[in-house]
């Protein structure tokens, strides 16, 4: 649907998936002031298919924790903004950009990730795909794993394309 708002609402312990599941053909929609803790998956699960976008959301100021997943699983999505999010405490990474569950599925690409805080996660704090294209990172608190020192701030593939992934000087890793 175009222009839906999701805001104010407390979602968890889903017991099948996802806190919130945004599906294809998804435009301008807001997501606002949530929080999603405890899921058997993601908190926050986006995603796409070729000829059936998700773009242009609005994803903040949403506290997203405790999920088994990802606490924002963003699949495919294009050209959205996502600012002033607390994720931290999930089994995986804070918040993972990809292609990967689908072959129809499009590169996630042209997103904004600014002054949110991830922290503590089971992986990275953002993890990213070879695929995925133009992500933009300005002023964020990345923190990699608490547990698996293996695992940093921000995951890329080795060999990624150019302008894959711009950080600017406020960035702050660990």
């Amino acid at each position: 649907g175009d222009d839906l708002l999701i805001q104010g609402n407390v979602c968890s312990n889903s017991t099948d998936q996802h806190g919130i599941y945004m599906s294809l053909n998804e435009h301008g929609c807001v997501v606002r002031g949530n929080v999603l803790w405890g899921n058997n998956w993601d908190g926050l699960h986006m995603n796409a298919l070729v000829g059936s976008p998700n773009d242009g959301a609005l994803v903040e100021a949403n506290v997203s924790y405790g999920n088994k997943l990802s606490g924002m699983d963003i699949e495919g999505v294009t050209n959205a903004t996502y600012r002033n999010n607390v994720i931290y405490g999930n089994g995986k990474h804070g918040i993972t950009l990809h292609s990967q569950d689908q072959a129809n599925t499009p590169p996630a690409s042209g997103n904004l990730f600014a002054n949110n805080t991830i922290a503590g996660n089971g992986m990275f704090a953002i993890q990213m795909q070879a695929a995925d294209t133009a992500e933009t990172l300005v002023n964020n608190v990345l923190m990699g794993s608490t547990s698996n020192s293996a695992y940093g701030s921000i995951g890329v593939p080795s060999g990624s394309p150019a302008g894959r992934q711009r950080a600017s000087p406020g960035l702050a890793v660990s």
